[in-house]
């Protein structure tokens, strides 16, 4: 089974579509925006090419948005993609972690992303339910694809593998940590590429997407408390602190290996 359809939900870009404009263009062609109706008429006459999804009304919000798309998508192999990334390669060598080549990092060509999604085809039609990238800005590993990372922002998914039914979409933000850690509990099994990054050129917090739903470090540190409560001894916090802003922040570590088939923190179990 091969890659069926990319998805990007968006709000507030409609003539900054930072993910969309970098992807090349055999992607692009099975690449669909997911826009609120408000926004219809913007984007088609910015991206008069893209292929458009537009929610129902009653979708509000960037975790029920990602519910209605991995329902959408049903028994395919499918991506979902943040609106305002760029992608990365890095170009490293793997024993001494020292760079190959001019640069350790160079953007990611169009042939850098047919070797991406015949790795993702192989993860999701072998063992792995769900498969992401990993963030520009840490540290190589001695290795290329690393089993129970942390995946936001960029999931490829094998919808053939995991029951919509069974996770539950009722925290707005760490939504993404909250969807992995379900889909570990319940025995599905996620890995990550170090090889292929993603970045925020505009940095975490840029406007639009989840800012103009009210995300901020106060409101993630929230959520991330609430799914630390929905999945104890998986997420440790280290400490408190407050930002520039005056906005409590919390670092925390997530064990992901540990919530794998973790059935006594099985939150379906609790409320089915």
């Amino acid at each position: 089974m091969n890659l069926d359809k990319i998805y990007i939900p968006t709000l507030g870009r409609v003539d900054n579509q930072i993910t969309y404009n970098t992807l090349p263009d055999f992607l692009k062609e099975i690449t669909y925006l997911v826009i609120q109706d408000q926004e219809l008429s913007d984007i088609k006459k910015n991206y008069p090419e893209a292929n458009l999804i537009r929610l129902p009304n009653e979708i509000k919000g960037i975790a029920k948005t990602r519910e209605y798309i991995i329902r959408l998508a049903g028994k395919t192999i499918f991506a979902m993609f943040d609106d305002d990334m760029e992608f990365i390669r890095r170009n490293v060598n793997r024993k001494t972690l020292k760079k190959v080549g001019d640069k350790s990092q160079t953007p990611m060509t169009e042939d850098d992303w047919k070797e991406m999604i015949e790795k993702v085809e192989t993860w999701l039609n072998g063992e792995y339910v769900i498969g992401g990238m990993r963030m520009q800005g840490l540290p190589p590993r001695d290795y290329d694809d690393i089993e129970f990372g942390k995946i936001a922002q960029v999931f490829f998914i094998n919808g053939n593998k995991i029951k919509p039914n069974k996770i539950k979409w009722d925290i707005q933000f760490s939504e993404d940590i909250y969807f992995i850690l379900q889909v570990l509990s319940q025995g599905g099994k996620t890995i990550m590429t170090d090889k292929f990054l993603y970045t925020h050129p505009n940095g975490y917090f840029s406007e639009g997407g989840c800012s103009n739903e009210g995300r901020t470090v106060d409101s993630d540190t929230h959520t991330i408390r609430e799914v630390a409560n929905r999945f104890p001894h998986i997420i440790k916090f280290t400490n408190d602190h407050y930002d520039r802003d005056g906005e409590l922040s919390q670092k925390y570590i997530v064990n992901w290996k540990k919530a794998y088939k973790t059935t006594e923190y099985n939150e379906f179990d609790k409320w089915k």
